[in-house]
Formats: C-alpha cells, sequence, structure tokens
C-alpha cells in the first residue's frame, strides 16, 4: 500500500511540473509571436499563434494576435474566421473592432459597420473605433453620418492628425472646398510631414484649378518624401501644364529614375526637351517610350514632331500615320501631320487634316493652333 501511495504522490507531482513546464512554453511562445508581429514576420506570427492555440485553446490574447496578423497580412477572410473564434472565447471589444477592419478592406460594408458599432457601443471613447467606422460610413456615401464621427474623434483626441484629414476629405465630397482645406491645413499643423494629408491637399488644389498653389504644396510634399513617385508625377503635371518645362523635364527625370520601365515618363521627358530645343534628345526618349510600349501612340506622335523639326519629312509622316493608326481620337498627331503636310506644299491634305483635328479629343489644348494653321493655310 505505501508503494502504491508513493507512486500516486510522484505521479501527481509529475503532473504538476508538466502543467508548469506548459505554461512556460505557452509564455514564451506568446513573446515570440509577439516579436515576430511587431517586425512584420506576419506568417511566421500566425504560426506561432496557431501552436499556442493548439496548447492553450482559451489563449484570448493568442486569439486576438493572430486575427491582427492575418489583417496585416491581406488574409482577411480568414482574419474574420479568426475574430469569430476570438468571439467565442470572450466578447471582446477588440474583436469586432478587427473583424470590422477585415470586412471594410473587402469591401463588405455593412458588416463592417455593424461590427464597428458594437465596439463603440462597448468602448465609447475609444478614437480608433470611433474614426475607422466614420471611414466605412464614408465608403457608402453616408456623408453625414462619417462627418458625426469624425468630428467626435477630433474631439477625443484634438491631437491626432486622422481625423482632421478625414473631415478635409468629406468636406471634399460634401464640395465644400473651403472648409475642406481649413481642415487639411489643420491636420498639416500638427503633421507637416503627413502624406496622405499633403496628396490630398494637392489633389483638391489641382481639382479647383489652384494650379500655383498646388505646385508650391507639393515643392513643400517632395521635401518630406522625396521618393514619392504620385508627388514627382503629380507636380510633374501640374508644371507641364503651367509650361514650366525646365521644371517638369527634371520631375520626369526623377520618374524615370524611380520607375524605368514606364512609357510615358519618357513621353513627357522628350516633350519638354522639344521645347527647351533639345530635338536629338527629344527623339531618344520617344525611342526609349517605344521600346517598353511600341503601340503608345503619343510618343509615335511625338517622334515624328521631331522628324518634322530635323526636316525628315517621310519618316515623320510614317511615325504620325503609325500614331493616328493607333489612337485616331487625337488632335495633337493631326496637327503634327498637317504640319508635314504643309512643309511639303500640300496644303489640301493639310487642310484635310485641319478639320479632322478640330473634331478630335485634346482640341481643349490644341484647338487654337489648330484653327490658327487652318487660317494662316486653308482658305
Amino acid at each position: 500500500m505505501k508503494k502504491i501511495a508513493y507512486s500516486i504522490v510522484i505521479l501527481i507531482l509529475g503532473i504538476g511540473c508538466t502543467s508548469k513546464n506548459s505554461t512556460v512554453k505557452v509564455t514564451d511562445l506568446l513573446k515570440r509571436g509577439d516579436s515576430l508581429l511587431a517586425v512584420g514576420e506576419l506568417s511566421a506570427a500566425v504560426g506561432v499563434y496557431d501552436s499556442v492555440l493548439l496548447a492553450d485553446n482559451q489563449n484570448i490574447h493568442a486569439s486576438l494576435q493572430k486575427t491582427l496578423a492575418l489583417i496585416q497580412n491581406s488574409q482577411y477572410t480568414s482574419a474574420i474566421q479568426s475574430a469569430g473564434a476570438a468571439l467565442q472565447l470572450a466578447d471582446t471589444s477588440t474583436a469586432y473592432y478587427y473583424r470590422a477592419n477585415a470586412h471594410r478592406f473587402i469591401g463588405n460594408y455593412a458588416e463592417a459597420i455593424a461590427d464597428y458599432t458594437i465596439a463603440v457601443k462597448k468602448a465609447p471613447d475609444n478614437y480608433d473605433y470611433v474614426h475607422e467606422r466614420g471611414i466605412a460610413l464614408l465608403h457608402i456615401n453616408s456623408l453625414d453620418s462619417a462627418l458625426q464621427d469624425f468630428m467626435k474623434a477630433k474631439n477625443l483626441n484634438p491631437l491626432d492628425p486622422r481625423a482632421f484629414l478625414s473631415i478635409g476629405s468629406t468636406y471634399t465630397l460634401k464640395k465644400d472646398f473651403g472648409a475642406a482645406l481649413r481642415y487639411y491645413e489643420q491636420s498639416l499643423g500638427l503633421k507637416p510631414d503627413y502624406y496622405q494629408a499633403l496628396h490630398a491637399k494637392c489633389r483638391l488644389l489641382k481639382d479647383i484649378g489652384e494650379i500655383d498653389s498646388c505646385i508650391a504644396t507639393l515643392y513643400t510634399a517632395i521635401n518630406y518624401h522625396q521618393d514619392s513617385a504620385d508627388l514627382y508625377k503629380l507636380r510633374c503635371d501640374m508644371l507641364f501644364k503651367k509650361q514650366r518645362f525646365n521644371d517638369a523635364v527634371i520631375d520626369a527625370s526623377v520618374l524615370i529614375r524611380l520607375m524605368p520601365n514606364k512609357a510615358p515618363y519618357y513621353n513627357v521627358r522628350g516633350y519638354c526637351k522639344i521645347q527647351q530645343n533639345k530635338t536629338q534628345e527629344a527623339l531618344a526618349d520617344f525611342n526609349s517610350a517605344l521600346k517598353i510600349d511600341s503601340t503608345y501612340a503619343y510618343a509615335w506622335s511625338n517622334k515624328g514632331y521631331c522628324h518634322y523639326l530635323l526636316k525628315e519629312y517621310p519618316t515623320a509622316m510614317s511615325d504620325i500615320y503609325h500614331s493616328l493608326q493607333l489612337d485616331a481620337n487625337n488632335s495633337f498627331a493631326y496637327r503634327n501631320l498637317a504640319l508635314v503636310q504643309i512643309a511639303q506644299k500640300q496644303k489640301a491634305e493639310a487642310c484635310q487634316s485641319i478639320n479632322l483635328g478640330l473634331t478630335m479629343g485634346f482640341t481643349k489644348q490644341y484647338g487654337d493652333e489648330l484653327e490658327k494653321l487652318k487660317k494662316q493655310n486653308c482658305r
């Protein structure tokens, strides 16, 4: 009997040691998973959290962290399932919030709003819950409701620039551009290098025709974000529109460095170089564009124009005709064609090209030039 009793004691002690070791193992795994999540090793983090849940299927921390890792890894459907599993363990606002985010990222806005609303009811003073619900409401065009959430978020934390940006975006959609600009400015007052606010402000200034202000803002933005292709592209477009070709060619060169396989930037730089009377350099850029995209109609037209400037009329004619075969709805190509025809004293054909050009796309930019050619050459 004493031997049996001793064996039972040993067994009980053994169980106790196993349980303690298991707890230590789970704790170590959680630390490992959290470390992986912090450095962006998302798939590895999910694997570690799965190991924790295998050892302790009631571990809410592992369940929530796994959901977060799945969201950050763009595995939104799996994240929705994981959040549901977390809610089976604990009716926590965090799980509703994570599930709402996953729904929103795949466009399930009604489901997202429903989950955000539960999260907000559980934690009404949580900035992120309120603000992100506003974002979801914005997606379904519930502008007034979204604005209410953004205003509440702003009041919850008046030092967070996100709400100011979101309010500005809402006013932009409501076409109250003055209010939108004020809130973009307030957002930038809190965080001067805030990329999204800088970009939104520039876009709005562009859309309302404040091109000089847009360009000035873009110079500030690019000082903070010197490798942002989007900002360089926007500024290059604005400089081009203002015919500031010396500045535009610099931005086009940066864009080519950032994205060497994008034909439009070679085309833009080539056009700017034409304005700088650097025809051979322009021709090289148009050839580079066509090596990337041989169907790029505008590059063919511009290449033809370079040959026109070099008095290489047969080549110019061939290139411009090729451009029109690819895209006939281009008044600029017809302008180029007319110039070649005039140079070859084919006035009847030139007048036909001019008249066709006046019915095509881009007449807003080139219509006056075509009208001038018509007045000079067509009776």
